[in-house]
């Protein structure tokens, strides 16, 4: 901590701020050494570990340095498993409820900035990873569905094959809830999402009558099945749209 002190006195930062550094940096690596140890059998016993730290070191450097471990083992770890992105997502509720809503706020804000750049630069592994994790905080209660729902706007928007990935991995994870808890906004999701593979469809029409191609792009016909405006109908299927065949799969379980 005092050497971290000192190169950030040496940078020209304030006393404060070079106080502050060094309190993070402390923080990043006790948090660092726990979260080495953590598995789905002791989360518990890390996160009271972790809230211990915090009552030596201030909250926000120690959220901070929990956010800072788990996105960095998200974007540059291996592909995680089901059993370790709930791990990681009952890691950060438990943790909110130690130290504060603000950190779950916070950890939901720099999750979607780095899944952001992760599907900017195409990076499928990272992308899933986050995703994984955020629908999980979903499920445990974190967040609510219209959190959820503006993520899954976001990915319509571009629905290239990754989104469409991304799409598919979330609704699978998190689908059920966010349909329960409300109805009305998967409805203008399905909607939404109709809306958008229509334009990608048209658009792949006009490519296919200016270029003169024979229509097979990659494209298949994908049947996808949703709620229907009053009392879902399990298998009812209500259009037939266009997706990467990649992905010609159900989009929301019935």
């Amino acid at each position: 901590a005092a050497a971290a002190a000192a190169a950030a006195r040496a940078s020209g930062k304030s006393e404060s701020e070079a106080k502050a550094a060094a309190a993070l940096e402390d923080a990043r690596r006790r948090v660092r050494g726990l979260m080495n140890r953590m598995g789905e059998s002791n989360v518990a016993n890390v996160v009271g570990e972790i809230a211990g730290i915090a009552r030596d070191a201030p909250r926000r450097a120690v959220g901070d340095a929990c956010t800072a471990e788990i996105l960095k083992a998200l974007v540059d770890g291996p592909r995680a498993s089901e059993q370790y992105a709930a791990a990681l997502a009952a890691f950060v509720a438990g943790v909110s409820g130690e130290l504060g809503p603000e950190l779950g706020a916070r950890f939901g804000r720099e999750t979607l900035k780095s899944l952001d750049a992760a599907r900017a630069a195409g990076n499928a592994r990272a992308a899933s990873n986050l995703c994984a994790v955020f629908a999980r905080l979903h499920t445990c209660g974190l967040y609510p569905s219209g959190v959820v729902y503006g993520l899954l706007t976001r990915l319509v928007g571009a629905l290239d094959e990754l989104d469409a990935a991304l799409m598919l991995s979330l609704l699978r994870c998190a689908g059920s809830r966010l349909r329960s808890e409300d109805p009305a906004g998967m409805r203008d999701f399905v909607a939404s999402l109709q809306t958008r593979v229509a334009e990608l469809r048209e658009k792949r029409k006009e490519g296919d009558e200016d270029g003169g191609g024979d229509g097979d792009d990659g494209f298949t016909t994908w049947s996808h099945r949703a709620p229907s405006t009053t009392t879902p109908t399990p298998g009812r299927t209500i259009s037939t749209t266009m997706m990467p065949r990649a992905h010609a799969t159900s989009v929301v379980s019935a």
